[in-house]
């Protein structure tokens, strides 16, 4: 039988300590590894997913959802070099609302430039249109053209959900004022026909012209809105805009997501919605 030669001895060696060292450090990796739990952030057990299914419950439902849309923007004069911007965001889901989304504007003039940016966030119902007003901005030359990227939707499910918080706005009327400091005022009532106190309501109001396009911006909110409450409002208008204001577009937004928006949390029948 041939002898093995020096090196290769010294091989064997390394290697027969490479496979003894091997065991013993799985042997000491299997006794003192913890068990799998459904909060250690694998897949394990006959789990379907990370941490859920089989024993560990039902997986969270995967939001088909479609994407929130822009269906409207517009740019108004809002004083000596201010503009305010509308931007109209669709949710066409009949079921999923957005907890929370982020939106993106650029504004810029004929020539391209970039002469307002703003990044913002806010929250939409299922199956709704939303007006956004874009806060008073100043500018050295006109804007004509917006831009809008929307983002990062959190999506609730709602089962049981068939139509937005009852939230009324009547009686809407614009007034141009006479010998007075404020160019209008816009006027209504809102009504909070829902079982539930809310801490705020806000109303957003886009005066339009004959052609429907929007001449001026308006927001506004009401604290402490009981249930059956109505409630005047009155907005005043600071500055002259150009075109006949027409017809008077009101909407009441309610942050259903926010438990602190409810001043009754707990009421017969339970929440506004179950979200699911």
């Amino acid at each position: 039988m041939q002898k093995l030669s020096r090196p290769t001895k010294q091989i064997v060696v390394i290697i027969s300590y490479i496979v003894l060292f091997s065991l013993i450090g799985l042997l000491i990796y299997q006794s003192t590894k913890p068990d799998p739990t459904c909060f250690d952030g694998r897949k394990n057990q006959d789990e379907i997913g990370v941490d859920c299914g089989g024993v560990c419950g039902v997986c969270p439902e995967v939001p088909n959802a479609k994407d929130l849309s822009v269906v409207e923007t517009a740019i108004v004069p809002a004083g000596q070099g201010s503009y305010k911007a509308l931007i109209v965001v669709q949710n066409p889901n009949e079921q999923y609302g957005a907890r929370d989304f982020l939106y993106t504007v650029t504004v810029r003039d004929s020539a391209g430039n970039i002469i307002h940016t703003l990044k913002s966030n806010d929250f939409i119902l299922p199956k709704t249109q939303k007006d956004i007003i874009i806060p008073r901005f100043d500018a050295e030359t006109t804007p004509t053209q917006i831009e809008v990227e929307i983002s990062g939707a959190v999506w609730e499910k709602f089962t049981n959900y068939t139509e937005a918080p009852e939230i009324t706005i009547t009686r809407q009327k614009y007034e141009v004022l006479a010998n007075s400091t404020q160019y209008a005022k816009v006027y209504g009532l809102v009504n909070n026909k829902s079982p539930y106190d809310f801490n705020t309501i806000t109303i957003t109001i886009v005066l339009r012209g004959a052609d429907g396009a929007p001449l001026a911006l308006l927001k506004t909110e009401q604290r402490t809105m009981s249930a059956g409450q109505n409630r005047d409002f009155t907005i005043p208008v600071p500055y002259a805009f150009p075109g006949n204001v027409i017809s008077v577009d009101t909407q009441a937004h309610v942050d259903v997501f926010n438990t602190q928006n409810f001043i009754n949390k707990f009421l017969p029948g339970g929440k506004f919605q179950e979200l699911k």
